[in-house]
């Protein structure tokens, strides 16, 4: 667009203007800009269950919200580690490879596919180590959004029956 982010903006918003001069807005006619599974509903409703899993399982007396809390966002939670523990294995790499590097380019018999075999594997680990930390932080981040919207929702929803029932 001619006026940058104004103009994106500007093309979003126009056509809800329109729509809510016609009619109240439903959440739907709003862009949906959370991911599938990860609204405050779903993550509510994830927590619900795991949390009645909890309780079944362990009784009300010895029901853990933290064991809840991490069932329900265990998922995100191993991605997170799986993310963690790549990204700490190409690190690893790195330096061999760069000592192989070195040891090919110091030789006197420089063989040139080898050395490049060995930059192209420093290109693929670098990349990668950067792509596997932005995963983990990402994976913990939502990590901490679903156990926050979780337990949120859940003490809403508590509350709601409290003040109704008293």
């Amino acid at each position: 667009s001619a006026l940058g982010p104004w103009g994106v903006a500007q093309a979003w918003i126009t056509p809800l203007v329109k729509l809510a001069a016609k009619r109240p807005l439903q959440a739907e006619d709003v862009y949906d800009s959370v991911p599938k599974g990860e609204s405050a509903q779903e993550r509510a409703d994830v927590f619900r269950h795991a949390w009645e899993a909890e309780v079944g399982h362990r009784g009300m007396k010895q029901a853990s919200v933290v064991r809840a809390l991490r069932s329900s966002t265990a998922l995100f939670f191993t991605a997170s580690g799986i993310s963690l523990f790549w990204f700490m294995v190409s690190q690893l790499a790195t330096p061999f490879l760069i000592r192989e590097l070195v040891a090919e380019l110091s030789a006197d018999s420089m063989d040139l596919h080898f050395s490049l075999l060995i930059a192209t594997g420093l290109l693929i680990s670098s990349s990668c180590s950067s792509y596997l930390i932005t995963a983990f932080f990402g994976f913990g981040r939502r990590v901490g959004i679903a156990a926050r919207t979780g337990l949120m929702a859940a003490i809403y929803e508590h509350a709601m029956q409290l003040s109704a029932e008293g």
